[in-house]
């Protein structure tokens, strides 16, 4: 068993019954130093500090795309006087967000948004800022996507991402047959050319990555699906304009 799993799975559990979030979020970060490996960690948060520079440059709202447990959204409410609209398909994710800013005292901040990141409500050029956070990747049809992005989106699109060794065969067979072929790079780039933005992929860095550990306590719990064998991730912050 792996150092973390055991810790992951009691914040886990936290989370899900929507109680404990302080609680949660301590144990989640312990955790992650068993889960994740230190290059991993350390080239993550190497991309946070990155889009967070950038904002403090900028000013406006901040749309966050796929927000998820709002890891970015939190950093970017805490450390620049920037109001963010949090995004996810999910109402039940953004309602546990929104106890978790509540507990912050970060709410005042922040927006919520429930959307289809392929159909948002948004007009055309009406989005000045878009960040997500490893969001990007766990989109199907990116194409569709991109295409959307480009539509709402008149100034700045900053995506940190990390992307699979295209010579990685085992990996990339396994995201092909789930639709995730985003997290190849040629791909993903691709798809932002179709869309006819203007992207590069800058502050890039590379990390050892392994797989994570399912739950020993609560069957079918797990952090995440890929990778399926020990790989090295290229970390970047697609910057498309």
């Amino acid at each position: 068993m792996r150092s973390g799993q055991p810790i992951c799975t009691i914040a886990l559990w936290f989370w899900r019954s929507g109680g404990e979030y302080k609680q949660a979020r301590a144990l989640e970060k312990l955790a992650e130093k068993g889960i994740y490996t230190r290059e991993y960690r350390a080239c993550w948060q190497s991309q946070i500090e990155y889009v967070i520079e950038q904002l403090a440059r900028a000013e406006g709202p901040v749309v966050d795309l796929a927000s998820g447990r709002c890891y970015l959204v939190e950093q970017v409410a805490r450390r620049l006087d920037r109001l963010v609209v949090a995004t996810d398909f999910s109402p039940r994710v953004l309602k546990r967000d929104r106890a978790w800013l509540k507990v912050m005292g970060l709410y005042d901040q922040v927006s919520l948004l429930a959307l289809d990141a392929q159909r948002t409500p948004f007009r055309a050029g009406s989005v000045g800022t878009l960040t997500t956070n490893v969001g990007l990747q766990n989109i199907e049809e990116p194409g569709n996507l991109m295409r959307e992005l480009r539509r709402v989106v008149d100034g700045r699109f900053l995506a940190i991402s990390h992307f699979y060794p295209e010579e990685d065969e085992t990996n990339a067979r396994a995201l092909r047959e789930d639709g995730l072929i985003a997290l190849l790079r040629r791909e993903a780039l691709r798809s932002l050319a179709l869309a006819r933005s203007r992207a590069k992929a800058v502050n890039v860095c590379r990390g050892q990555a392994r797989p994570t550990p399912t739950s020993a306590l609560l069957e079918g719990a797990g952090i995440d699906a890929f990778p399926v064998v020990d790989t090295t991730l290229e970390w970047c912050v697609i910057d498309a304009r």
